[in-house]
């Protein structure tokens, strides 16, 4: 009824719990943790196959804070989703962008992801090291680029404004 009822159509899948980073504005480690622990595949196709089958009409959406740490992990999950031709027709969020490379990301096309929220917050270096975030903006377009190379995906960069000491330059 809830579908019905509210227009929804997006239903949260998680799949991992925690985050190796030290973002210093982000929670994600209080709550979980540093460690990183992943449901079983078997466990993943199971929940992902039985919601789609349950529901239709309903979009997948992957939510974790960082489901891309274990490259191993994701890359079987995405293979054996292919192989068995379990398509999501959803999202994903919260991909740190230094665990992005093209396999990845192609995977992720294949089984029907069509928005990408990736976390870049801040293209200020200074802010970066401020934050503890540590991206490289060159590392940034590159992956970003390879998104925007697959037909039919919305790329989604999450920025963030207003940190501390931060200038309108920086912003800029």
């Amino acid at each position: 009824n809830y579908f019905e009822n509210s227009g929804n159509t997006l239903l949260p899948i998680e799949a991992s719990r925690g985050c190796p980073f030290k973002c210093t504005y982000c929670s994600t480690n209080l709550q979980w943790g540093y460690k990183v622990r992943y449901k079983s595949i078997d466990q993943m196709i199971d929940e992902i196959s039985n919601t789609r089958e349950k529901y239709k009409d309903v979009e997948v959406h992957f939510i974790d804070d960082n489901m891309a740490v274990d490259k191993k992990w994701i890359k079987e999950l995405l293979h054996t989703m292919v192989e068995r031709k379990i398509k999501i027709d959803g999202t994903a969020s919260n991909f740190d962008i230094r665990l992005l490379d093209r396999e990845i990301i192609e995977l992720l096309v294949k089984v029907g992801v069509k928005e990408f929220a990736v976390a870049i917050e801040s293209a200020s270096p200074e802010i970066q090291r401020e934050i503890k975030k540590y991206l490289r903006n060159d590392q940034v377009k590159e992956v970003v680029g390879i998104m925007m190379e697959q037909e039919g995906l919305h790329v989604h960069l999450n920025w963030m404004v207003g940190f501390p000491n931060e200038s309108l330059k920086q912003i800029k």
